[in-house]
């Protein structure tokens, strides 16, 4: 295991913690050099046909995810782990905190509601 990964083991994210939280798994990740799966779309299914490099690549990449999505739930609270029990990547995962909590969703979420209120 990832000595760095203990850092996600005191501050687990519940939310509104939830930029802290990123960047601390962000160096968790950039350690392992698996923060790739996060910042680039998966690879396309393989084709029969595929060559071996092609299939080493392909097997990386899902072993990568997964550890990345480990990583997201295991250093995530209860609550928050009923909503990813549905999402298959760790990119969805991500990109659902983000809408949640990310400061600039909430900044857009409050102008709208403001907005609209007026």
């Amino acid at each position: 295991m990832n000595l760095l990964a203990t850092i996600l083991d005191k501050d687990k994210c519940i939310g509104p913690n939830f930029l802290d939280w990123r960047q601390k798994l962000r160096v968790v990740l950039n350690s392992e050099r698996i923060d790739y799966v996060l910042d680039n779309e998966p690879p396309k299914p393989l084709a029969d046909e595929a060559t071996a490099e092609e299939r080493q690549t392909h097997k990386k990449w899902e072993d990568d995810e997964l550890k990345v999505r480990s990583y997201i739930k295991a250093s995530s609270s209860s609550q928050l782990l009923e909503q990813y029990e549905k999402m298959n990547s760790s990119s969805d995962i991500m990109n659902h905190l983000q809408e949640l909590y990310d400061e600039s969703s909430l900044t857009v979420s409050y102008e709208v509601t403001r907005n609209f209120s007026e």
